[in-house]
């Protein structure tokens, strides 16, 4: 058996070589580029895996700075408030929270004056009735 390699003439030979050669590079052209793609999916995954834990950590300090505040105020509530009482002191709280400079806890506020950051909805009197549709 004779090698196929010696058959060919020089020439051939060199046309041989350089279409290998451009063979080899195109594969590895593609196979860099696919890597390439992959790294850049790896960093944008990276990138929003650090933002989220950066926003994580932002969280948690804000969350203690609320639980800090929510002791606060817990401390001062009793455990033998009736419902009525415990809805008007929450009630009176987000009326002190909405305003746009809020007085110290415990300090009396008033809820009609013009300075509150929202507009707070305020519903009627409601009636019970013992009959009607609905029951």
């Amino acid at each position: 058996m004779s090698n196929p390699w010696s058959n060919l003439n020089p020439r051939e030979r060199l046309l041989a070589g350089i279409v290998a050669f451009l063979v080899t590079a195109v594969i590895v052209a593609v196979l860099a580029n696919k890597m390439l793609a992959n790294l850049g999916t790896l960093d944008a995954a990276i990138a929003q895996r650090q933002d989220t834990l950066i926003n994580y950590s932002k969280q948690l300090a804000r969350s203690q700075s609320v639980d800090e505040a929510y002791a606060q105020v817990a401390a001062m509530h009793s455990s033998q408030w009736t419902e009525a009482e415990i809805h008007d002191r929450l009630r009176q709280e987000i009326y002190r929270l909405a305003l746009k400079e809020p007085p110290p806890v415990g300090a009396p506020i008033n809820p009609t004056r013009d300075n509150t950051l929202v507009r707070i909805p305020t519903l009627r009197q409601g009636t019970l009735r013992e009959g009607g549709e609905g029951y």
